[in-house]
């Protein structure tokens, strides 16, 4: 059984030279939290990353992290089922 779980994450960064410093946070970010991640598209004014964590608490901590700094509102954290956590 496959216990990985999926994680997506847009993060602002608008100018090309803001991107890099945005992709490499986010590489620092995976590191701390000895997670996988990897860009899966960039567009106007993001970059999508998507993330890999092999365990809840991990990945609640890391959302936990997000939520502290102002990156993400509980409200923008859904279920596969749509609901939101």
């Amino acid at each position: 059984m496959d216990n990985k779980l999926d994680f997506n994450i847009a993060l602002p960064g608008a100018l090309e030279e803001e991107k890099e410093k945005v992709k490499e946070n986010c590489k620092e970010m995976a590191e701390v939290f000895e997670i996988k991640s990897s860009v899966v598209s960039e567009g106007q004014g993001n970059v999508v990353f998507h993330l890999e964590f092999n365990d809840v608490e991990k990945l609640g901590k890391f959302l936990e992290y997000l939520q502290a700094r102002g990156v993400l509102r509980l409200d923008e954290v859904h279920t596969k089922n749509g609901a939101a956590n």
